[in-house]
């Protein structure tokens, strides 16, 4: 069965393209632009799966994601992001985010990282060279 999922990100360019490319592979049940907008969303459809942006407008990512951790804590969640730094991936790890993407991956990369945290596991792109301390937190599934 498909994840059902919500994808946030504030370019359309990048909803669009998400869209297109995981249409046979999720159910799709919702885009959001802003932080704000996807708390909303998510508290009113219950996704499976969250793909999310961490710079976005309203309420950024980081925020978006530790207020759903509390409120949704059994939805998954994955930050598709640019931001290739060592902290943010740590700190994402650390407020329970299952999955940590780089725009910068191909495709098969966001497949296996939703693979991965549907099954329970997390996911870290691999061009992140974690510190040993976090290393135990990847887990490829």
């Amino acid at each position: 069965m498909k994840p059902r999922v919500i994808i946030a990100d504030d370019h359309p360019v990048v909803l669009e393209g998400l869209q297109w490319l995981l249409a046979d592979h999720v159910d799709l049940i919702g885009t959001a632009k802003d932080g704000g907008a996807l708390i909303d969303l998510a508290l009113r459809l219950k996704p499976d799966l969250i793909i999310l942006d961490i710079s976005m407008p309203v309420l950024n990512g980081i925020k978006a994601a530790r207020r759903l951790r509390h409120e949704l804590p059994d939805t998954k969640l994955i930050f598709l992001t640019m931001h290739a730094d060592l902290p943010y991936a740590t700190e994402a790890l650390r407020m329970g985010v299952s999955g940590y993407v780089l725009k910068s991956s191909a495709l098969s990369d966001l497949l296996a990282a939703i693979e991965s945290v549907q099954k329970g596991g997390t996911y870290v792109s691999p061009q992140l060279k974690l510190p040993a301390e976090s290393q135990e937190s990847r887990k490829f599934t």
